[in-house]
């Protein structure tokens, strides 16, 4: 193709149409042809499936609970400084109660996450008197293990942090009500 000063502004997008309509995809053998490679933010996009997935649910099922993202609070501040804390997703119960829940798109080896995830929840749980705050990974296999703070001088008891591995499902719309189910369940099971 041949581009003029009015076309080349358009070549960088037809180079990668052209990369499309071919079918070429990222190898790792030099070539003389340019290929495309998309890359995404894994951690997220596992956020705001899960979100959006836990939205869906909740708003089809008309059960009362309200599902937020990423709603910045007021954490610190001097006189010319702010800093907000944002958990990933915040459901309220009809009952006022608070459920936080962190997504991490990485495989948490052992039942261990690392120990700033459970910091941020931490203060999480303490900021937003949740009822209870979970970390939420893919896996293979459903697993939910339950863990609280050891905080011996908290009068209203130990804030609980568990570890949440939702199974991947081959089907979207399939796994969007199971991660509605699984999340449910944890909400309404504990004390």
């Amino acid at each position: 193709m041949h581009y003029t000063r009015k076309s080349q502004s358009y070549k960088n997008a037809i180079d990668i149409a052209q990369l499309l309509f071919s079918n070429l995809h990222p190898d790792l053998q030099a070539g003389k042809n340019s290929v495309l490679a998309l890359m995404f933010d894994m951690n997220l996009l596992w956020e705001r499936f899960i979100y959006s997935s836990l939205a869906k649910m909740f708003r089809q099922c008309n059960n009362g609970y309200i599902v937020t993202a990423q709603y910045p609070m007021p954490f610190w501040k001097t006189d010319n400084n702010r800093k907000d804390i944002k958990p990933d997703i915040v459901i309220q119960s009809p009952e006022g109660e608070t459920f936080i829940l962190d997504t991490k798109w990485k495989i948490c080896s052992e039942n261990s996450p690392d120990s700033s995830d459970l910091y941020q929840l931490f203060a999480y749980s303490l900021f937003f008197q949740a009822k209870r705050t979970a970390l939420i990974y893919p896996s293979l296999s459903k697993n939910i293990v339950p863990g609280k703070y050891l905080m011996p001088n908290l009068s209203d008891g130990n804030p609980y942090c568990d570890l949440i591995q939702l199974e991947v499902q081959p089907k979207i719309s399939d796994w969007q009500k199971k991660i509605y189910e699984e999340i449910l369940g944890w909400m309404e099971n504990q004390t």
